[in-house]
């Protein structure tokens, strides 16, 4: 702006000087070519330009001496070229400067008018300028025809009118190239004391940059040569381009070249169309009290700074910027305020930054200062000595931060965030410290202290955008409840029986899903420990977690003290052949169950020193999972509570009882919550598939029976199908009584089903009733041997086995001297014709009983006893084939002749029928 004006006053001073040349060689020229000529030359003399006139050219000299001028072109300095455009080139020019003050050397000029001038400031590599030389810095002696020109006392111009101009600036140096199109300038006499109206308007244009900007201007100005000081009072300039407008205003505006500019009362209000995604505009309403620019200094100093910035659009913000005193080194490119104060909202919640002892070095792109601090109700955020570098790509902030106690809470709820812990008096005690050292990729935690509540983490973290494994980290806290942290109605897998029963059919693997997805995003290295830990109602005391995470490949390995007892294992995830795979091999060590299983929420109904190894291993492809491994339960010394084994055996003998005719013993009903079963030890091996266990084997060892079972557990319904054996093994006194006594040695089928916390029972009284059945037979079997035979213990024993004793006991009274015999022993033998074989016969106590009579004695009783039981065994019965065999023998013999016999098979006939007698 004031190149350009200093440029229109030399353009006065040589069209001034053309007119009074023009009026003082009036008198000696004759026509207008002439004068064209003599004007020429003399122009070109003082300015060292070339000048043409093309055009017509017309001399007045009353009331005012008048020049008008048409086409007029000055050229460049000598050496531009002639490819260069001439310095100015006007289409018409008027002028018009009183007689009367030229005669006190003093040039008073009327309104200077040119219309279409253009004009072309042009410098040169060599750094040759297009306005070297023109306001007459060479002396020259006047010529003496004009004698007295050179010393004019004073310049005064009632104005200036410029229509549809143009400009263009070039600097070869610098490649700058710069345009103006369409100027007008509307300027009063400017150049006295008194400030004059100002009016500019027009389009600027960057050759770096072709979209066109709009400017206005209109002012009171005062331009002082002598002092080259442009004074602009009630200023008003808009610029506009494509779509951002910025407004200045300005009380005074002094323009002083190389020297002190001041501004007073200075607003500078800015409007910037979408600046970046989600907003519609950016609005800065800046005020300054006082603004100073030293330009020889290249120091900037700005007093009371208040700015008011505004986002449009979705996230509309506002802020208030305010700063005592604000100095800027354009040369060295720093700035330095002594305090710098940000106000503004989120979410309606007041929020103020402070800074102090501000300095911003742009040339390093770097911030500090010596404290800075974020304030919003009970939040306080203070920032020892930060440092941001690199803010005009990458900025990194660096310092040490610590926070006092906030609720973080509520400063959730204010933000608007949907989280609400499960526990109402979460979250509102929350503290931070630590260094940092974060960018956009970045982020370093070092030397934390988190305080969350009752709990306390410690610890380093860093976070890379950049690096495969994203997450370095060595955390330590003392103690936590993750429950209480857990968002209000998050569902959770319980094993209520209640909500098994009455939860839709699904499949196990959905049921339980694992979330892959979370173990594929593991980019991870570090350790984390835990005094105590409690999640899911499990405490865990001296956690250590070591993670390692290497090409998507994820292992994770935990150690805690659970329960009295130990946890460890492995999980380990990894991507193969298109789908993901997570395999956990844990093992938890002499856990006390019951506290174990309470807190974890799957049944109180089991006490006891357990353990527990597990290997599973999660498939997942297309979005379905699938799921294989196995499970080994072992527990000693326990409880389970829900079931009474010995109340279930009772019953059932009680039953039996009642079927036999016998008084049924007093029903115990089924089993109640507070019924239990004690056991020494309980084991299991199951085989997982898909959630569902299978039993490869279980058992259990109490002090009255021996528990084995088969059957399925669906883990995803709470449910089961299970198949217990129970054998009775002893009655101890206070613990027995004549059921167990009775049912001794006894294998009782039992069958589970229904839902897992309070399953059905059902026993099988079948199998009772053929069990008590044959024991009643071998009882009866046992005592007939005895008392028959002298047998002990025989109702176990086959009839070989019997035999066998029979015959032993034949061979060794036989070989007993005679006198040893008894008078009337049981068993004798009878003697044939000589040769033939050993026959033993049954002598009867009582009258003699044909075979006919012992067969149908002996059909008789079988027939009786197999009418109880069907699962009776014979083993009293001569064996089928056998007897088929003696019948054959019969049917074939001769009549009259006596066939051959086997001397056993005759025995167990003669047998039978002396024990059924």
């Amino acid at each position: 702006m004031l190149i350009l004006l200093k440029w229109l006053a030399g353009v006065a001073l040589t069209l001034s000087l053309l007119l009074l040349v023009a009026v003082l060689a009036a008198p000696k020229l004759v026509d207008e070519q002439a004068l064209k000529a003599t004007l020429t030359k003399l122009v070109a003399e003082q300015t060292g330009r070339e000048v043409q006139l093309d055009g017509a050219l017309r001399l007045s000299v009353l009331p005012w001496l008048g020049l008008e001028i048409e086409q007029l072109t000055i050229s460049q300095p000598p050496g531009f070229g002639e490819e260069m455009p001439p310095l100015l080139r006007v289409a018409d020019a008027q002028l018009r400067v009183k007689p009367l003050p030229l005669l006190s050397r003093r040039v008073e000029m009327d309104t200077i008018v040119l219309r279409q001038p253009e004009l072309n400031l042009i410098t040169l590599a060599d750094g040759q300028n297009s306005l070297d030389g023109l306001l007459g810095t060479q002396e020259k002696e006047a010529p003496a025809d004009v004698e007295g020109s050179g010393i004019i006392a004073a310049l005064l111009i009632q104005g200036v009118e410029i229509e549809r101009a143009s400009a263009v600036w070039i600097d070869q140096t610098t490649g700058a190239d710069y345009r103006l199109q369409d100027l007008s300038l509307s300027a009063g006499d400017i150049l006295q004391s008194e400030p004059a109206p100002l009016k500019l308007s027009g389009v600027a244009i960057n050759a770096s940059d072709p979209v066109p900007m709009e400017f206005k201007l209109n002012s009171v100005a005062a331009l002082d040569i002598d002092a080259s000081a442009l004074t602009l009072r009630e200023l008003n300039l808009n610029l506009k381009q494509a779509g951002q407008e910025l407004a200045l205003q300005a009380g005074i505006f002094v323009i002083r070249p190389g020297a002190v500019s001041d501004a007073e009362r200075l607003v500078v209000r800015a409007r910037f169309e979408k600046p970046y995604g989600g907003a519609t505009a950016l609005v800065m309403d800046n005020n300054f009290d006082k603004l100073r620019f030293d330009s020889a200094a290249t120091l900037l100093l700005i007093t009371q700074l208040q700015s008011q910035i505004k986002v449009e659009g979705e996230a509309a913000i506002s802020a208030t910027i305010s700063t005592p005193n604000l100095e800027l080194d354009i040369a060295s490119q720093q700035a330095a305020a002594p305090q710098l104060n940000v106000k503004t909202e989120l979410k309606s919640r007041p929020v103020e930054l402070l800074a102090n002892q501000l300095q911003v070095d742009f040339k390093a792109a770097q911030v500090t200062a010596s404290q800075a601090s974020i304030r919003s109700d009970d939040l306080r955020v203070t920032a020892d000595k930060p440092v941001v570098s690199r803010f005009f790509g990458d900025p990194v902030l660096q310092t040490k931060l610590e926070t006092g106690t906030f609720d973080l809470a509520r400063l959730l709820k204010t933000l608007q965030i949907d989280y609400q812990a499960e526990d109402n008096t979460a979250l509102r005690q929350v503290s931070f410290s630590g260094r940092v050292n974060v960018s956009a990729l970045r982020a370093q935690l070092q030397d934390m202290i988190v305080k969350l509540d009752d709990s306390t983490l410690r610890g380093s973290l860093a976070l890379d955008d950049g690096q495969p494994a994203a997450a370095q980290f060595n955390l330590a806290l003392d103690s936590i409840n993750i429950d209480r942290y857990l968002p209000r109605g998050a569902e959770q897998f319980s094993g209520n029986a209640s909500t098994a029963a009455t939860a839709p059919a699904v499949n196990g693997a959905d049921a339980l899903a694992v979330p892959m997805a979370l173990f594929k995003s593991i980019q991870a290295n570090g350790n984390f420990k835990a005094n105590t830990l409690r999640s899911g109602g499990l405490r865990m005391d001296d956690v250590d977690v070591q993670v390692v995470s290497q090409g998507g490949a994820v292992t994770i390995t935990p150690r805690a003290k659970l329960y009295e007892g130990s946890l460890g294992g492995t999980m380990s995830y990894a991507e193969r052949a298109g789908s993901a795979e997570l395999r956990i091999k844990n093992e938890i060590d002499l856990v006390s169950l019951a506290p174990f299983l309470k807190d974890a929420d799957v049944t109180d109904q089991l006490s006891g020193i357990g353990s527990l190894v597990l290997d599973l291993t999660i498939t997942e492809k297309d979005g379905k999972q699938t799921n294989r491994g196995t499970i080994k339960v072992k527990a000693n010394n326990g409880i389970v509570r829900g079931i009474d084994i010995k109340n279930i055996v009772e019953q059932g003998y009680s039953r039996y009882r009642s079927l036999r005719g016998k008084p049924p013993e007093t029903q115990q009903g089924i089993s109640k919550a507070n019924d239990e079963t004690r056991f020494a030890e309980l084991l299991g091996n199951f085989d997982i598939q898909d959630f569902k266990l299978r039993s490869r084997e279980f058992s259990i060892k109490a002090p009255l029976f021996r528990i084995s079972g088969d059957g399925e557990i669906d883990i995803a319904r709470q449910s089961l199908d299970y198949l217990l054996q129970v054998s009775v093994v002893k009655s101890t006194s206070g613990q027995g009584g004549e059921a167990l006594e009775e049912l001794k040695g006894f294998t009782l089928p039992v069958r589970l089903s229904g839902a897992l916390q309070s399953p059905r029972y059902a026993l099988d009284m079948q199998a009772l009733v053929k069990g008590m059945l044959a024991r009643e037979v071998e009882q009866k079997k046992a005592e007939l041997l005895e008392k028959k035979l002298g047998i002990e213990g025989g109702g176990s024993l086959s009839t070989g086995e019997i035999l066998q004793q029979v015959i032993k006991r034949k061979i060794e009274r036989k070989l007993e001297p005679k006198s040893k015999q008894g008078a009337n022993p049981p068993v004798t033998q009878s003697s044939g014709k000589p040769g033939d074989s050993e026959v033993i016969t049954i002598e009867p106590n009582s009258s003699t009983t044909s075979d006919s009579q012992s067969k149908e004695s002996t059909s008789e009783d079988t027939s009786k006893s197999q009418g109880k039981s069907d699962a009776v065994p014979d083993v009293m019965a001569v064996p089928q084939q056998q007897q088929e065999a003696s019948q054959k023998s019969k049917d074939s013999a001769e009549p009259g002749v006596e066939p051959e016999k086997d001397q056993e098979e005759t025995l167990k006939e003669r047998l039978l029928k002396e024990i059924f007698n």
